[in-house]
């Protein structure tokens, strides 16, 4: 098990997400962006391009409105 703390937003696009629960849009692309200046997610990539099982883990209790849900959707976009 891995733990890629440079993956996840920053805290200071967290903690604006926590505040502005209704924009998720703006906080999913904000987020995108983090992830797209940072190859911190290319190792993910790799294994996904190999076949090998990934599982991600979030802290959040909506489950359709979180970092994970954005951080799947990318790293699929890139295989």
């Amino acid at each position: 098990m891995q733990w890629l703390k440079e993956i996840a937003p920053d805290n200071t696009l967290r903690q604006w997400f926590h505040q502005h629960l209704e924009q998720w849009e703006l906080f999913e692309s904000r987020y995108r962006q983090q992830l797209a200046e940072n190859d911190a997610w290319r190792p993910l990539v790799a294994l996904l391009r190999q076949g090998e099982p990934l599982t991600l883990l979030y802290g959040s209790k909506d489950t359709q409105h979180n970092h994970g849900i954005v951080l799947r959707d990318f790293l699929l976009a890139q295989i």
